[in-house]
């Protein structure tokens, strides 16, 4: 997949447009966003813009853990989903 390098580039216009369509609501549990490394807050997840940066910027996962292991004290971690892509980096 080419999400999160140049390779999504000609596709972001109409993720753009579809993203905008959306509905967003504030989650009802803390979030720590891939974009950013640390918790989401106010309304971070809540546009199109968000979500068209979060697919072509990089993820930042070794971020998200550092917080989560900083501020929230999280000593375990589960992968979930079809493949091992971040446990076998």
């Amino acid at each position: 997949h080419a999400f999160h390098s140049p390779l999504i580039e000609p596709a972001l216009a109409d993720f753009a447009r579809a993203a905008s369509r959306a509905t967003f609501h504030v989650p009802r549990i803390p979030v720590v966003s891939a974009l950013t490394g640390r918790q989401a807050t106010g309304d971070d997840l809540r546009s199109a813009g968000y979500w068209v940066r979060h697919a072509r910027e990089t993820v930042r996962f070794a971020d998200v853990v550092r917080h989560l292991v900083r501020e929230a004290k999280v000593t375990a971690f589960a992968e979930v989903g079809p493949g091992t892509q971040l446990t076998s980096a």
